[in-house]
């Protein structure tokens, strides 16, 4: 029955490593995208940025952010840690004449607060500093509504997923998207969805071994 016992526990200990390996996932964030989506009245109206909002297709309004959620295989429980990373691209953020930028964005130009034009989503973000066309983003629910506080992401971050957050958003730090051109290719990197396959064979496995020893012990009594 030691022996048993052993073999149990590690056939527990393998399905839990199962269901904890992790999963990474290549995604593209163009450089129109905003963070989050707003609408006045209506989704995130406490989180205004740039001259979108009204559904009114303003040129300066923001595409919608790029997503991460359990449909790329990730697991979304609270306290999951998810980090993002750049792996290559440039973006523009400003036509004719602007830098064309990695993730960290323009590390010569500060947006820190701002509320020109509307402001930059880094107005709900901390700490600084935060530059223009920086990678941005935040966790969300399923309707895009804000879950925790927006965050900077620069080249490379680690984020903890919130209560509530069933997918991740991100995008670009600006105050007008209408002439921003290029894209990056970001990398995710978190839990992913255990394998409910693999979680049940070993279940069952465990239940036909239980059963057969209780058959073993009844045929011993007799």
């Amino acid at each position: 029955m030691k022996a048993f016992g052993v073999t149990i526990a590690a056939l527990v200990l393998w399905a839990g490593m199962a269901a904890a390996q992790n999963i990474t996932v290549g995604v593209t964030v163009a450089g129109t995208a905003g963070p989050w989506e707003w609408v006045n009245g209506g989704l995130n109206t406490a989180y205004p940025y740039t001259p979108a909002g009204s559904g009114s297709g303003d040129p300066g309004s923001p595409a919608a952010p790029s997503l991460i959620s359990a449909t790329n295989g990730f697991r979304f429980s609270v306290g999951d840690n998810l980090t993002i990373s750049y792996v290559s691209g440039l973006v523009s953020y400003g036509g004719n004449g602007s830098p064309h930028v990695v993730a960290n964005g323009d590390t010569n130009t500060l947006a820190n607060g701002t509320t020109y034009d509307g402001g930059f989503p880094s107005n709900y973000m901390s700490p600084y500093p935060i530059y223009t066309a920086e990678l941005v983003g935040t966790f969300a629910g399923s309707s895009g509504q804000i879950v925790g506080t927006p965050f900077a992401i620069g080249d490379l971050g680690t984020f903890t997923v919130p209560t509530g957050a069933t997918q991740l958003q991100l995008g670009v730090n600006d105050n007008w998207y209408g002439d921003n051109s290029g894209s990056w290719t970001i990398q995710v990197t978190g839990p992913a969805v255990p394998e409910p396959t693999r979680t049940a064979l070993v279940l069952i496995g465990l239940g036909s071994f239980g059963l057969t020893i209780r058959r073993c012990r009844r045929s011993v009594v007799r």
